[in-house]
């Protein structure tokens, strides 16, 4: 990965606005770090920070061009799914104990006994059993 796409990649990553607006910041800011590219092929990513700025810096000025409420929104709708993906992970992990349990206790209570071989007589109504 290029030292322009690592710079891309974490400017997005602090980008905590609608994906149309981010993507209108990113198409902005590709022809620039295009630009840099060209003329400094052996750039590395302390160069970009140099030239550009923390890609987090540039990106806290990119949003002040926002409305705030608009940003605010935006972060609380992500840190609510952020939520909802761990509830869906604890829900998971809850029914897999259950479950677990579960079986746990079904084989208790039937006395199961994996280790040893069972013996399954059938007898057959026709047969005369021995009573002595």
């Amino acid at each position: 990965m290029t030292a322009s796409k690592k710079y891309l990649k974490q400017l997005n990553a602090h980008l905590t606005c609608s994906p149309a607006h981010r993507k209108k910041f990113i198409a902005d800011i590709i022809p620039l770090l295009d630009e840099f590219s060209d003329n400094y092929p052996q750039a590395e990513l302390n160069d970009y920070i140099q030239v550009f700025g923390n890609p987090k810096t540039l990106a806290d000025d990119l949003l002040q061009t926002l409305d705030h409420a608009e940003v605010d929104e935006f972060k609380k709708k992500k840190a609510r799914k952020k939520l909802s993906i761990k509830i869906c992970i604890a829900a998971v992990i809850l029914l897999i104990f259950s479950g677990l349990l579960w079986y746990i206790h079904f084989i208790l209570i039937n006395h199961i006994d994996f280790e040893g071989e069972s013996e399954l007589i059938i007898l057959d109504e026709t047969t005369d059993v021995d009573e002595t």
